[in-house]
């Protein structure tokens, strides 16, 4: 089988608006890797993304959980706002990668970002699209890569996975993944070239 190029979402394809939007919400002034990880330790943020609650208990879940009283309006905009533009050149950028590869994508998601994400044509390059809250699990957790390479069906070795989060990449290395830490499709393309 050729090489399965396998990409993540927000960091990587799109800008991501994580100390503006997500520090408001969280009440806290700290990096952006701190807040990602305070994001991703919460409950509420984990089960959102797994496709376990909808939009309406996520707000409720969270709010209890970091004993918030934003308004639904106030938490649904700084919410929306996480999301950004695609990175530079993006969509130029993946017809590119396609040729060295399947291309596939593997993101912590939700339905509300994913439906304005899907409004910019990002997605109709890709042969596969892995989103964790339909898969009901996410990342890092090693079942997904376990989860995505099946549906794939091909060997972790043929997987060439690019994420921005070190933990992400960590486990799929674990997993026989070949994984690198990336900013941009740019990146991808520089690496994917070398192969």
């Amino acid at each position: 089988m050729k090489k399965v190029i396998l990409c993540d979402l927000g960091g990587v394809l799109i800008n991501l608006h994580w100390t503006q939007h997500a520090g408001t919400l969280l009440g806290k002034e700290l990096t952006k890797p701190q807040l990602r990880q305070i994001w991703f330790d919460l409950y509420s943020a984990r089960h959102y993304e797994q496709g376990l609650t909808d939009f309406n208990t996520f707000y409720k879940e969270f709010c209890e959980e970091t004993k918030s009283n934003f308004s639904f309006e106030y938490f649904s905009q700084e919410f929306d706002g996480i999301i950004g533009t695609l990175k530079d050149n993006c969509l130029e950028l993946l017809k590119e990668i396609k040729k060295y590869g399947t291309l596939a994508l593997l993101s912590n998601s939700n339905d509300r970002h994913i439906a304005e994400i899907t409004k910019t044509g990002l997605f109709q390059d890709f042969d596969y699209l892995f989103f964790s809250h339909k898969m009901h699990m996410t990342k890092p957790d090693p079942v997904i890569f376990e989860e995505t390479r099946k549906q794939i069906g091909c060997e972790a070795s043929d997987i060439y996975f690019f994420d921005d989060s070190q933990c992400n990449v960590d486990e799929a290395i674990k997993v026989g993944y070949h994984a690198y830490l990336v900013e941009s499709p740019k990146e991808i393309l520089d690496i994917v070239k070398k192969l």
